[in-house]
């Protein structure tokens, strides 16, 4: 394949990756705010965690679309409209003083974000080939996956120092770039005659076809319940750990980064796994320390007091299990129709994201000041994995290789 255009500037690489730091921090940078929030805007822990249920259901319509768009329009519409949208979305954020714009917001990012999330790797895909191929996707996943291990952290010095506020502001600017260097370096990288016309009709018929084969919605449902506990712990624990166990948020930084910690080196080692490793054995065991993990954080929910330490151990001991089995079911879905890998890929995205808006509303519907009705989630969850993933993961054949898909 020849790269199109013949002319690659150095700076592209770069430009991706300020747009991928900025849509993947966009969700956990403000996590740690959330009881200040509560505060600021008058309102209630409910309704403040919609700030992530509408952020995550904009990007699952968005991702809906954008792939196909950037394959009948090129990817530049996509890349800069996203950001527009992105960027706006952040203003909004930014500058309301009631809850009801905030929220507004923080759904127009979430469907802009999912242009720039989706396009990135298309582009990388144009451009580069071979090593350098995979050698850009490998750092692209790395950096991913350490900014949303970093970005809660990160996030608590700003707010500390500056408010919760400036976490958003930070987004925004973060946006601003991106949207302007992508203006000025990113080409059009989809030459015209590789384009493949728009056809509503044939998205659905193909989104249909995945929908209806047990061999892609399986492994796409386990891997959903696996990976929600996660996302609902980080967007909870800062009101259970600091609104109501009153931790101070200097403390509080070496809990929630010990949890995103985990999830991130683990995230990290997957590639250097042996090519020998047989990967679903490696799933099933792992499958196992989650659903041991999971029934421990449901069992310490009921029956015993919150305490930050336990919870936030029993979250890092769910986390080792879960990162090798979340990677090989979305390998083995989005393998499921080869000549269909990437509208597989978005709607293994799109999918995901709608659990994780459906489980973030019902974490801030049932949250009742304590850590009960997250663990007893937890606990269902991760037993709804397990009855999916274990049975369909049992006797296939499937080895190490690749990067770790986990955090995508």
């Amino acid at each position: 394949m020849t790269p199109y255009p013949t002319k690659v500037s150095p700076m592209i690489p770069a430009v991706l990756l300020i747009l991928s730091i900025a849509c993947w921090a966009e969700m956990d940078l403000f996590v740690p705010s959330l009881p200040q929030m509560v505060t600021d805007f008058g309102t209630t822990d409910q309704t403040i965690q919609l700030t992530l249920s509408l952020n995550f259901l904009g990007f699952f319509i968005s991702s809906l679309f954008c792939g196909a768009m950037a394959d009948a329009f090129g990817r530049r519409p996509v890349l800069i409209g996203g950001s527009i949208l992105f960027v706006i979305g952040g203003c909004f954020c930014v500058f309301s003083t009631h809850i009801i714009p905030f929220l507004i917001g923080r759904f127009i990012q979430g469907i802009g974000v999912s242009g720039p999330a989706t396009v990135t790797t298309a582009v990388i895909g144009d451009l580069y080939e071979g090593d350098r191929q995979m050698k850009l996707q490998s750092l692209m996943n790395s950096i991913i996956t350490i900014t949303m291990a970093l970005a809660p952290l990160v996030g608590v010095a700003i707010a500390v120092e500056f408010g919760w506020r400036a976490n958003f502001g930070v987004i925004a600017i973060l946006a601003v770039v991106g949207l302007v260097a992508a203006s000025v370096v990113i080409p059009e990288t989809l030459p015209v005659e590789r384009r493949r016309a728009l056809r509503v009709k044939d998205l659905i018929a193909t989104y249909k076809m995945l929908l209806f084969s047990r061999e892609f919605v399986l492994p796409v449902v386990g891997l959903c319940a696996l990976i929600t506990p996660y996302f609902i712990f980080i967007g909870v624990i800062s009101l259970l750990f600091i609104g109501e166990l009153n931790l101070p948020m200097s403390e509080y930084v070496f809990y929630q980064g010990s949890v995103v910690g985990v999830f991130a080196l683990f995230s990290l080692l997957m590639p250097l796994l042996p090519k020998s490793t047989n990967m679903n054995r490696l799933s099933r065991i792992s499958i196992w320390i989650s659903l041991i993990a999971g029934l421990l954080l449901a069992a310490h929910a009921c029956f015993l007091n919150d305490r930050p330490l336990p919870i936030t151990m029993l979250m890092c001991f769910y986390l080792v299990g879960c990162v090798v089995p979340c990677t090989v079911l979305f390998v083995k879905a989005i393998e499921t129709f080869p000549e269909y890998r990437a509208s597989a890929s978005a709607l293994v995205q799109s999918i995901r994201m709608l659990l994780l808006a459906a489980g973030s509303a019902v974490a801030g519907v049932t949250y009742n000041d304590t850590y009960r009705p997250i663990g007893i989630q937890t606990g269902v969850l991760v037993v709804l994995a397990a009855l999916i993933a274990l049975p369909f993961l049992r006797g296939r054949s499937s080895v190490a290789g690749g990067t770790s898909a986990a955090a995508h």
